[in-house]
């Protein structure tokens, strides 16, 4: 296999390895906001059913206190996937990149070597 050809090869399979991470912290991006949608209405049912022993302005608070929270880890949940989606990317690109470069050094090397016998 030519070193051009094993290059092209492995920054396919890099590139395609950072897609499906990418995919998958969107998809932890999305259970997330399931689960916190999820907790938001148990959260609200259950103060809800309690609704007599507690006064009408003390459920509303303790429903926006869990709605407040639920905003925090929201866009900690926003942040975190952010940044590690543009780290994979970053990652991703450094890493073809070098590829890309070893790959013409060694282009360079094999056309200096070629006319020598080597037993293949």
């Amino acid at each position: 296999m030519s070193i051009t050809n094993l290059c092209t090869a492995t920054s396919d399979a890099l590139t395609h390895n950072g897609r499906t991470t990418v995919s998958l912290i969107n998809a932890y991006r999305a259970g997330g906001t399931r689960l916190l949608g999820l907790v938001d209405n148990g959260w609200a049912q259950l103060v809800n059913r309690g609704g007599s022993r507690l006064s009408e302005q003390r459920r509303q608070n303790l429903v926006a206190i869990e709605q407040q929270l639920s905003g925090y880890y929201q866009k900690g949940l926003d942040v975190l996937s952010t940044q590690s989606t543009r780290a994979v990317n970053a990652v991703v690109d450094a890493t073809a990149n070098g590829i890309d470069k070893l790959g013409q050094q060694g282009e360079r090397l094999e056309t200096k070597l070629s006319p020598l016998p080597v037993n293949r």
